[in-house]
Order: C-alpha cells, then structure tokens, then sequence
C-alpha cells in the first residue's frame, strides 16, 4: 500500500511537472511573461542601473530602457542621453519616431516608445544637464506625457519644480517636429533653422 501511494505520489508530480512545462513553453511560444511596466516597477526587484526589458500597460510588444537607480531616489527611466557628439541628433521624423542610437551611449528612445511609456501612467521628467561650465542643472517636472502618434506626439510637461520660466513648460503642448516633419505653432521651422 505505501509502495501504491508513493507511485501515485510520483505519478501526481510528474503530471505536474509536465503540465507545468507544457504551461511554460505555451507561455514561451505565445509571448505571454510578465514583464516590468516601467523602471519604477523594476526598482521592485533590482536596483542595478543599467538597460531592462519593460512592456508598459497597452504596449503591444515589449522593448528596452535604461533604468537610472542613482539619481534622486532612482527608478528613472533614460529616454535621451547625449554626452560627447558621438551620435547626430539632426535625424528625420521617421527616425525620432523609432528612435536611434547605442542604449549603452549616446540615443534617443523614440516618441513611439516614450508615448507607451507615459500614456496611462503618470510620469515626472527629470533633466540633467551639465553645461560647458561644468555646473550641472536638473530641471524637474511633476506630471510629463508624450501623445500618440496621431496628436504629432504632443508633448505635455507642467509642475516645474525649481527652473522658474522653464523654456520647456513654455513650450509644452507643441507637436513633435523635425526638419522633414514641421508640426508645431512657430511661424518658421525651428528644427531646420536651429538645429537638434
């Protein structure tokens, strides 16, 4: 009798076992895994800076992010970094639309990316910025969102805290433009006339 039940045991935690894998590569196979939304969800688990796998909430296919666990309280999420010249920034729509660059270096993100990112959760904007006279400068916003593709990517940024007359709340509610793709309200097109 103890023999039949410990069969039975063996036989139970095998189909389990099975069953459990078979799960596992369904899951593989379909795409289905659970996947961080955002830094601040990978913060949840690792605190490491560097590159992760996020899948925001609606995002179809997941896709990678620097997670920054360093800087004022950490679980920021890199969408830009420029550092020594190495990549031009002076790209057309389609190309900010996907972005472009090295994770590991210099990059954009991409609008597309940051518009899943910010669309139906609330993000704050952190800007750092050192300028040539070595002094760094981190502007902070308490409520930032990118729009869809179909709203040009209408950038909304408002809650400056401590950069009074911020050049970018004043410029906030403007589409996306580029030198091919001229969508905000100035009379002239100020990617191609000044410049990424």
């Amino acid at each position: 009798m103890k023999d039949h039940l410990q069969d039975l045991a063996d036989a139970v935690k095998q189909k389990s076992d099975r069953t459990h894998r078979e799960k596992r590569s369904l899951d593989d196979n379909c795409g289905v895994q659970n996947y961080p939304r955002s830094c601040r969800d990978v913060k949840r688990i690792d605190n490491h800076t560097r590159v992760y796998t996020i899948k925001p909430k609606g995002a179809v296919d997941p896709f990678l992010v620097p997670c920054d666990f360093d800087t004022e309280g950490g679980g920021w999420a890199i969408i830009q970094r420029r550092v020594d010249g190495s990549v031009d920034f002076d790209r057309d729509y389609e190309t900010y639309k996907n972005g472009f660059g090295n994770l590991g270096g210099e990059f954009w993100l991409g609008l597309e990316k940051i518009h899943q990112m910010t669309d139906s959760t609330v993000y704050e904007l952190l800007i750092s910025m050192t300028g040539v006279d070595d002094v760094t400068r981190k502007p902070r916003y308490t409520t930032f969102k990118v729009g869809s593709e179909a709203t040009g990517y209408l950038l909304s940024v408002t809650g400056n805290l401590g950069q009074p007359g911020s050049l970018l709340e004043r410029n906030g509610n403007q589409k996306f433009s580029t030198f091919d793709n001229d969508q905000d309200t100035s009379s002239d097109n100020c990617a191609k006339n000044r410049g990424m």
